[in-house]
């Protein structure tokens, strides 16, 4: 269930009808703002985005190990 409130069925129509109404309408409103499925994955996303800068942010304080020379490489 979780899957499905994450993707809602229906959202790739969506999009692409957004697409398409976009293309044709030249209007100023984004995808997400007519068709609720798009809002819901535009959310996740930006959830998504929020857990990768913490993944950059451990990266950022362990790099030095990470990149130091391996002696056992040589």
């Amino acid at each position: 269930m979780e899957y499905f409130r994450r993707r809602p069925v229906g959202w790739r129509e969506d999009n692409r009808a957004a697409i398409i109404a976009m293309s044709f309408g030249g209007s100023k409103l984004k995808p997400s703002d007519l068709f609720n499925s798009l809002k819901v994955i535009e959310e996740e996303t930006s959830n998504v985005d929020k857990s990768l800068s913490v993944g950059q942010k451990f990266f950022d304080r362990f790099k030095h190990r990470l990149t130091e020379e391996n002696p056992f490489n040589a």
